[in-house]
């Protein structure tokens, strides 16, 4: 009588790989929605965080001009920019912060290749730059970005009266 082989065949060894495999595959999936979805809020705490900085600048007058904040939503790049100018013509427009969107972001409102502005005004830290502000201090203008090849969206609302949420 042969003594019994102790171990594992091969085709063990195999559905055992295989399981792995399939369970790597699933986490790395999830992780790396987890990781976009991270970015997106991320990115809405960080524009929301550049809109009350041009707000707070207008309201103490830094380098006595107003201050506000642009969007852009460029067919090749979509960003934001903190800027600051010497009356609301926009005229002398001044960069200081440019900050560029991943790739897998993109903005949904401003539309793509168009721009978005809101400035903010001296002392009062009103948004003055929407013309329905003059009809209905409750009106909004708003930027929504979201998350390419998924559902996942956030939407900063910005109010006449200066509410950011």
């Amino acid at each position: 009588m042969k003594p019994k082989k102790k171990g594992f065949t091969l085709v063990e060894l195999m559905m055992v790989m295989a399981i792995i495999v399939v369970v790597s595959l699933v986490v790395g999936i999830f992780l790396t929605t987890f990781s976009k979805k991270r970015h997106l809020q991320s990115t809405t705490g960080a524009i929301v965080s550049l809109l009350r900085s041009a707000q707070q600048r207008s309201i103490i007058q830094e380098n006595g001009k107003y201050w506000g904040v642009k969007f852009e939503n460029l067919t090749t790049d979509n960003r934001f920019i903190l800027f600051n100018a010497s009356d609301t013509s926009l005229l002398d427009f001044s960069s200081t912060t440019v900050v560029y969107l991943r790739k897998f972001l993109e903005f949904l409102q401003p539309p793509i290749a168009g721009n978005s502005v809101i400035l903010f005004d001296k002392i009062s830290g009103n948004m003055i730059n929407n013309p329905d502000c003059l009809i209905n201090n409750n009106t909004s203008s708003s930027v929504s970005i979201h998350l390419r090849n998924s559902t996942a969206t956030s939407t900063i609302g910005i109010y006449c009266y200066g509410k950011i949420e």
